[in-house]
């Protein structure tokens, strides 16, 4: 079963918007360094809309690649359900898988319509499930291109499959969260939590791991918050630490994130496919506040990521 953290990855963009490879690697690197057990790349995080049918096979295999040249030894997990018929987004299941995806993963409102009820999407996931082998899958319940989350009885089905490996929840729902941990006991499906405010008492209660957005500007605090779930005085501070990091990554994101790196040295350019026009003095004034208040939190616990 996956433990600890994964984020979910920026996609590095030149100036001209593709692909920076170069910078990508460096990416690698800073997840690792900082203590990731596994890498999440194509989501939403990664502008996955806004990237080619070939980009995501590219930016996949580029960072499996990476991950394995330099010893990393976690998953590499990337989306591969994009929307059409069943059979087609299996299909493109198997082109992630091929590309070096060690986890595949499902996005519950690429297979059903918003107004299908769970027997729909139940039976869809069945038929990904026949139609793809022994490939390893998740879920990420993407708000987008609607917000669908998954129940615990769907969570126990996939479980009971023995296929299914990890589940970006989204919910913010400690009673949904606990439900879905309870699904999952004796299987490897593991639950990671992406809402910040829930993530203490969800691995005090036996939550896996966590994967949530903010992390991109400070992993380490969100590996040392896993890491201190033992010791309540330290993780409540780590926990309020990571509550004031993901109110302050808010402002265009990603592209905040990509600025962010940029002006603590990393090689980055601040460029995204989803955020259209130059930086204004407006944006700067925004990136700039919340990176000095991001760089107060971290100080104040002593927590250094490695950039």
């Amino acid at each position: 079963m996956l433990k600890g953290f994964i984020p979910v990855m920026i996609t590095a963009f030149s100036q001209n918007r593709s692909i920076d490879y170069d910078a990508m690697g460096n990416l690698v690197d800073y997840y690792v360094k900082n203590g990731s057990t596994g890498l999440f790349t194509v989501c939403l995080t990664s502008e996955m809309y806004n990237l080619y049918p070939n980009e995501r096979l590219e930016l996949t295999s580029f960072v499996s690649k990476k991950a394995k040249a330099i010893g990393f030894e976690g998953p590499v997990l990337a989306t591969g359900t994009f929307g059409g018929p069943v059979e087609e987004q299996a299909d493109f299941v198997g082109q992630i898988s091929e590309a070096g995806a060690d986890i595949v993963v499902m996005i519950p409102s690429q297979l059903a319509a918003e107004d299908d009820d769970d027997a729909i999407l139940g039976e869809r996931i069945n038929e990904i499930v026949s139609l793809t082998g022994d490939i390893k899958l998740g879920f990420y319940e993407c708000p987008a291109p609607y917000h669908r989350f998954m129940s615990p009885e769907l969570i126990a089905m996939c479980a009971a499959t023995g296929r299914f490996y990890y589940l970006k929840e989204t919910s913010g729902n400690m009673d949904q969260l606990n439900r879905k941990i309870e699904a999952v006991k004796g299987s490897s499906f593991a639950i990671f939590n992406a809402h910040q405010p829930t993530a203490l008492p969800f691995l005090q209660t036996g939550g896996h791991g966590l994967s949530p957005i903010a992390a991109n500007a400070a992993p380490r605090l969100f590996v040392e918050l896993y890491n201190s779930v033992a010791d309540p005085v330290r993780s409540a501070a780590l926990q309020e630490a990571t509550v004031e990091v993901a109110k302050n990554i808010r402002h265009s994101y990603p592209l905040g994130i990509k600025w962010f790196l940029q002006h603590n040295g990393f090689p980055i350019e601040p460029v995204c496919r989803t955020v259209e026009g130059d930086l204004t003095e407006e944006d700067h004034q925004a990136f700039k506040r919340e990176a000095d208040a991001i760089s107060k939190c971290l100080e104040s616990l002593g927590v250094q990521t490695l950039f």
